[in-house]
C-alpha cells in the first residue's frame, strides 16, 4: 500500500513492485493505494483503474475475505497507517466482527531510532553516485522529506540522516535532515530546517549541496518537475554565488525494496 497519487506513474510503479513481491514471496500481493489513485483515468493506467483502500477492503469482505495484511510502501509510521487504516477496519468490524488485520512495519522498521540497514545503504548509494558524477569534493548533504505533523515520522528522517552521515564518512562535509514544507504552528518546528532556508544552515552556506531525496515515488512533490526541484531552483536563484545543488534519484527506483517488503510480509504472516 502506498499513499496514492493523482499522477499515473506512482500507481504503475506500485504495481510493478507488488508483482515482484508476489513472485519473491509466493503470495499474491495486491497494489492498493490509501487514497487518490482511483481518480486517475484508467486510460493512463493500462486501462485498469487503480485500487484504493476503502473499496478494496469492501470488495474483499463481500467476497468472503476476513484476514488482511497491509504491507506499507511507506518510509515511516504515517498517520495513514496509524490512524486512517485502523479507522477503516474498525468501522467495518460492526458488520464483520470476525475481521482481522495486521499493518506490517514500514520500510524503516519498527523502531524509529534503529533504521533498517538496507534503507541506510539505499540512501547512501545514490549520494555516492551523484558526488562521483558531479566531481564534487566534500559536498554538504541535505536529506529532504516532505515534512510531517507526526514526530515519530520525523524521528525516522533524523535517524536516517545520522545513518547516512556514518555511511558517507569523510566523503561529505555535513549531513542534515530538512523538510520540503511544514505546518506553521510552533508545535511542528521539529521539522526544521526547511529546504528553502538551507543556505542559512551552518555548513550549507557555500559549496555544492546534494539533496538526498527521502521520497519513494515521483509525483507532485518529488521527481524532476516536483516541488522539491522547484525549491532547489529557487534557492540557487536567491544564492547565485553559493554553489550548485543536485537531487539524488528516488528511493523507489531500485530493487532494494523487494527483499525488505518480503521480510515485512513474512513477519506479518506469522502473526495470523
Amino acid at each position: 500500500m502506498d499513499n496514492g497519487s493523482l499522477r499515473p506513474q506512482p500507481t504503475l510503479r506500485l504495481r510493478a513492485i507488488a508483482e515482484k513481491v508476489s513472485h519473491a514471496a509466493a503470495v499474491k500481493v495486491a497494489p492498493v493505494s490509501i487514497l487518490h489513485s482511483d481518480r486517475v483515468h484508467p486510460s493512463k493506467l493500462n486501462n485498469e483503474r487503480a485500487q484504493v483502500a476503502a473499496s478494496f477492503i469492501d470488495h474483499a469482505l463481500a467476497a468472503g475475505e476476513r484476514n488482511f495484511i497491509c504491507l506499507p510502501l511507506f518510509l515511516g509510521p504515517s498517520l495513514a497507517l496509524t490512524e486512517y487504516l485502523p479507522m477503516l477496519f474498525d468501522e467495518r468490524r460492526v458488520h464483520y466482527p470476525d475481521l482481522r488485520y495486521t499493518v506490517a512495519a514500514p520500510l524503516a522498521g519498527e523502531d524509529p531510532e534503529h533504521l533498517d540497514p538496507r534503507l541506510a545503504e539505499a540512501l547512501a548509494i545514490p549520494v555516492r553516485e551523484l558526488i562521483t558524477s558531479c566531481g564534487w569534493q566534500h559536498p554538504a548533504v541535505a536529506l529532504v522529506d516532505h515534512g510531517t505533523p507526526v514526530r515519530a515520522v520525523n524521528e525516522v528522517r533524523e535517524t536516517a540522516a545520522r545513518a547516512l552521515a556514518n555511511s558517507l564518512g569523510d566523503a561529505v562535509a555535513v549531513v542534515r535532515g530538512a523538510a520540503m514544507e511544514r505546518k506553521l504552528d510552533a508545535a511542528y518546528a521539529f521539522n526544521e530546517p526547511m529546504l528553502e532556508d538551507i543556505r542559512r544552515v551552518p555548513g550549507f552556506e557555500s559549496g555544492p549541496i546534494v539533496v538526498a531525496m527521502f521520497f519513494l515515488m515521483e509525483g507532485r512533490h518529488a521527481g524532476a518537475e516536483g516541488d522539491v526541484a522547484g525549491i532547489c531552483s529557487d534557492v540557487c536563484q536567491r544564492f547565485p554565488d553559493a554553489g550548485p545543488m543536485a537531487m539524488t534519484d528516488l528511493l523507489g527506483s531500485t530493487d532494494w525494496l523487494v527483499p525488505v517488503l518480503v521480510d515485512r510480509l513474512q513477519t506479518a504472516l506469522s502473526t495470523l
